[in-house]
């Protein structure tokens, strides 16, 4: 009778060594034996130690909360829109839409949130809204994903007019957040999303406001996190920017390098704007996309659009398209990628260069 309890056992011991040995060569074949964590060193952007190009998609899930989508009526029809799109997403957020965006090649999700909807001063703060992105979070990270907290402040965070510039509202939006990501390096911060403030002596005033932030984010938070800065006018410019300064060496340069006749559409162009300090910083394309109903859009809108596919290969940068869950721009209404087969340049256009970015991000 002991003999052969021995030998069950045994044998149990065998079978559950090789169940193991299974599960985890499955894992490394799909990635899963990665942290994600993320850092710079010696002015290289490092991924669980190793040389890192971002690739990945945006979603648009947790850009507001839920008090900012319910009352949307009472909102401008184009912020509605906005907001009707965002609840869309959100209803169709799961962990599937996260298998997906994985299986088509993303290292990195990045979502957008709310600089009001996270600041307890801000009539749409909720505090339900701070677990919702937690969870989400999770459930990136413990897929061994790196996640990207976009601070948004325009119309599609739920409250319109937040100012250009960081504020007070934005360091209280980190404050509530950042207790929930300090210890995990593998979420960057992106600090403030797409600056664009009026008046003169624009590049001061992001400076400032700027330097303040990332001080409160190291001084005040204890954030040790990678940090994301954008240039003005939206994340397209940085030519003439000014010095920042991070204690730890852990910040990067966000750019958004959206194409047309108010941004810039050539090489030569994009060289002259931000291209250039991709030999001095860690740069990183966390947003992009093409669209023909945007203002802008031409007949060289495809032309303009693989022109800056090719020149981010040229550069080893990734790309982050925009967006993941919002119809009509990397998916058409039909689930189908937008691309430019048949161009039109309309509010009512299907166009768009989501077959590009979705080719982009699965090589």
């Amino acid at each position: 009778m002991s003999q052969r309890r021995g030998t069950r056992v045994s044998g149990t011991w065998i079978y559950f060594l090789i169940t193991v040995l299974l599960i985890f060569s499955i894992g490394v074949a799909h990635g899963a034996s990665s942290d994600g964590n993320v850092r710079i060193a010696d002015g290289k952007l490092l991924r669980d130690g190793s040389p890192w190009i971002p690739k990945g998609f945006t979603f648009e899930a947790f850009v507001a909360p839920d008090s900012a989508l319910e009352g949307r009526r009472g909102f401008p029809s184009e912020m509605q829109e906005k907001l009707r799109l965002v609840s869309l997403a959100r209803a169709k957020f799961s962990d599937q839409s996260i298998s997906s965006a994985m299986a088509l090649g993303a290292s990195v999700i990045r979502f957008q949130i709310s600089q009001p909807g996270l600041d307890p001063r801000s009539k749409i703060y909720r505090q339900n809204y701070v677990k919702e992105i937690v969870d989400a979070v999770t459930a990136v990270r413990r897929r061994g994903v790196t996640v990207i907290l976009s601070m948004h402040h325009g119309e599609w965070s739920g409250l319109p007019k937040q100012g250009g510039y960081p504020s007070a509202s934005t360091k209280r939006a980190w404050q509530t957040i950042a207790p929930f990501i300090n210890n995990d390096m593998g979420v960057i911060m992106e600090v403030f999303n797409e600056p664009g403030g009026s008046g003169t002596d624009k590049w001061g005033k992001w400076q400032g406001s700027h330097q303040e932030l990332i001080d409160f984010i190291r001084k005040d938070l204890g954030a040790k996190n990678v940090l994301v800065v954008h240039g003005l006018k939206g994340g397209r410019e940085l030519e003439g920017m000014p010095r920042l300064v991070d204690k730890l060496g852990q910040m990067a340069f966000g750019v958004h390098p959206y194409i047309g006749s108010a941004a810039h559409d050539s090489p030569e162009e994009f060289e002259k704007k931000w291209g250039w300090l991709t030999s001095k910083e860690v740069v990183i394309v966390t947003e992009w996309n093409a669209l023909g109903r945007w203002p802008g859009c031409s007949d060289k809108l495809p032309k303009a659009a693989s022109a800056l596919l090719k020149y981010l290969k040229e550069k080893r940068l990734g790309l982050i398209g925009w967006a993941f869950d919002v119809e009509g721009t990397i998916y058409d209404k039909s689930g189908a990628p937008t691309d430019f087969k048949e161009l039109s340049c309309d509010i009512s256009s299907n166009s768009g260069a989501g077959k590009l970015i979705l080719d982009f991000v699965s090589e």
